[in-house]
């Protein structure tokens, strides 16, 4: 019994360790594979532009492909089965492409009918409210008979007695106290409100005094060289291995002309020797051939952006910022405890 258990052990095992070695393997096929990428685009003269992109990866099992002519395609695609399909701009659909007036003779029909009934029905509501004008006019008028009834003697001594009482709740009003006490408020209130600000203004002064001596320090200066050597070498193993361009470009301005040119003095290396470039100081124009040809696995990537967040300075700089914050929120809390 305890032999046929030991031997169902060792099997586990090994299953267990075949499927180690096959995960082990899979990420080192994941992180070592190239990714391997196209670009190509032409201009002919007077013509538009087409551009195409693409992208392979494990394989052939993931492609990436973009296509532009008058409109932009991109397209994800796993072994035969498409992931993910874009298209700029997106057609409309009909209803969406239908204007404001366009319509169809059955919708025009239905849309007179009911601007019809809508007219129809604003003119009866004007000439019964012209009616009802005329008959409130009327009554008026009737009640308008010279002479004076009792009812408008009491409504005189009650308009008297409600100017009495007005006239003494203005007297009350005008307290001088009660003048003072308002004016206490409203200075008490600023105060606070200045007091406030000061103190927003000074946390703001004191959180760009840390965070300038923090830029400045000497582990900033060092985590700062390391990202760059390190952004350098991604930028390096992802740029084209082959370039080549046969191009007439210029633009409005003759500086941006002339700069775009001192760029490609200094990537001159990187172009074949069958690459011609020609700039033109006179008109906005671009008319040619370009195409870029490379490779990079995903190891380098991963590697320098480890190298990047695990570096000494990166560290002290972030557990630094994490204990202010810290401090802040210690800070914050007690002062709301004293506040209550």
């Amino acid at each position: 019994m305890v032999a046929i258990i030991l031997k169902i052990l060792k099997v586990i095992g090994v299953i267990l360790l075949s499927l180690l070695g096959l995960v082990l393997v899979l990420a080192l096929l994941i992180l070592l594979l190239p990714v391997k990428y196209k670009i190509s685009a032409e201009k002919e003269k007077g013509g538009t532009l087409n551009a195409d992109f693409r992208l392979t990866y494990f394989f052939r099992i993931l492609r990436a492909t973009a296509h532009y002519d008058k409109e932009l395609i991109v397209k994800v695609k796993v072994l035969w089965f498409s992931l993910f399909e874009f298209k700029f701009p997106q057609e409309k659909s009909e209803d969406e492409s239908k204007g404001m007036f366009d319509f169809d003779d059955e919708e025009f029909d239905e849309f007179a009918a009911e601007e019809i009934v809508e007219d129809n029905s604003t003119e009866n509501s004007d000439t019964e409210e012209s009616v009802n004008e005329t008959s409130a006019e009327e009554e008026t008028y009737e009640n308008d008979e010279p002479g004076v009834d009792e009812t408008d003697s009491v409504d005189s001594g009650e308009n008297e007695d409600s100017k009495s009482d007005y006239q003494a709740e203005n007297i009350e009003d005008e307290d001088p106290e009660n003048d003072f006490e308002e004016r206490d408020d409203l200075i008490s209130k600023l105060k606070y409100k200045v007091e406030e600000i000061c103190d927003k203004i000074e946390k703001v002064r004191t959180e760009y005094r840390y965070y300038h001596n923090v830029i400045n320090s000497n582990e900033a200066a060092y985590a700062l060289r390391n990202l760059k050597k390190r952004l350098f070498r991604i930028l390096k193993k992802i740029f084209p291995r082959r370039l080549h361009a046969e191009i007439v470009y210029g633009f409005d301005s003759p500086d941006i002309t002339g700069k775009v040119y001192g760029l490609y003095c200094i990537f001159r290396n990187r172009f074949d020797k069958s690459s011609h470039v020609t700039p033109d100081f006179d008109k906005a124009v671009f008319e040619g051939v370009i195409f870029a040809k490379g490779h990079f696995n995903l190891w380098c990537i991963v590697f320098n952006l480890l190298c990047i967040v695990l570096h000494p300075g990166s560290i002290k700089i972030y557990r630094s910022v994490k204990r202010h914050k810290a401090k802040k929120a210690e800070q914050e809390t007690s002062g709301k405890e004293e506040a209550a």
